[in-house]
């Protein structure tokens, strides 16, 4: 067989290599659409309903939501997203409880010097594992709440427990960091963090 053979016969097998290979593909496709994937309506279907999920309000979320304990009465709300940071400045652990611009942050164990009412919560005192607290506009030392601005321009509500253990007393934290306009929408953690 001579040289133009061998290429005729070489091109005729690529393509006919070609053919079935694209044979196949199609014929997989509509295998996998008919009998174990998803249709393209009902992919439209779940993607709506995940970015629908994705735009509930504060308030829809918190009204459907699964709750879990933290400390004692202090509890999160499943759909927020718990991450715990070490703030070496405190230095102490911080659990936050996020949601978009939303944070329950709660210090178990922050330390004696925070025990003084004039060396916590001051400015510059740490409210979650980055925000750091602006001004205090709401002062009770004896029910140990508070209220004011953080430097993030959020308000923030905060409860303070001084707790006595080993001859020591330290200090336990449970704020709420939120944007100025959602403070009705807070309200339920604002009043969770007042009775813990």
């Amino acid at each position: 067989m001579n040289k133009a053979g061998k290429v005729a016969i070489g091109c005729v097998a690529a393509v006919m290599a070609l053919v079935i290979g694209v044979g196949l593909a199609v014929g997989g496709y509509f295998a996998w659409q008919h009998y174990g994937g998803s249709s393209p309506d009902e992919a439209d279907t779940e993607e709506q309903e995940l970015v629908e999920t994705t735009e509930q309000s504060f308030t829809q979320l918190m009204e459907q939501a699964q709750w879990s304990v933290i400390d004692g009465t202090l509890r999160y709300p499943s759909f927020m997203r718990h991450t715990q940071s070490r703030v070496a400045a405190v230095p102490a652990l911080v659990d936050v409880y996020g949601w978009k611009a939303v944070e329950l942050c709660h210090w178990s164990h922050i330390g004696s010097w925070a025990s003084a009412p004039a060396s916590f919560p001051v400015d510059g005192c740490y409210l979650t594992a980055t925000d750091r607290i602006a001004d205090v506009t709401v002062k009770d030392d004896d029910k140990g709440l508070y209220a004011g601005h953080a430097e993030s321009k959020k308000m923030y509500y905060m409860k303070k427990k001084v707790v006595h253990e080993a001859n020591t007393d330290y200090v336990t934290v449970a704020v709420v960091v939120f944007p100025e306009d959602m403070d009705a929408e807070v309200q339920q953690l604002k009043d969770m963090v007042r009775e813990w």
